[in-house]
């Protein structure tokens, strides 16, 4: 059986993070991208509510766009019709099959919102 090198592994796929953030002396709401160093950096003080955290998956869309936890795809298949799923981590299929990560989405598929601003594509 031939061994994985897990630090190899890892190293493949930037690690970040989405971040909705209230910034509570300018009032608003902003949407910004930040790697685990700038997490553990000091980004972050009173000023700013953390309003979502989402984890980037790895892999992007048919247009290049990064997909996140919580973002809303759209899967259009050879016969027409379409599926609209979640974007989510899971530790099993919902068929009961062993499965632990996110679901790989077809290279058609294509990013079209999110959760927290898109909630309309999915009710």
């Amino acid at each position: 059986m031939k061994k994985i090198n897990i630090n190899k592994l890892m190293n493949q796929r930037e690690i970040k993070f989405r971040y909705r953030i209230e910034d509570l002396e300018v009032g608003g709401v902003f949407i910004t991208h930040l790697t685990i160093q700038e997490i553990e950096g000091e980004i972050f003080s009173e000023h700013y509510n953390i309003l979502s955290r989402d984890q980037y998956t790895g892999r992007k869309d048919k247009n290049g766009i990064e997909i996140y936890d919580g973002d809303i795809i759209k899967e259009t298949f050879p016969d027409g019709h379409c599926s609209i799923k979640v974007v989510e981590y899971k530790e099993q299929a919902d068929d009961g099959a062993s499965f632990l990560g996110y679901e790989m989405y077809d290279k058609t598929a294509e990013n079209i919102g999110n959760i927290y601003e898109n909630k309309n594509l999915i009710n």
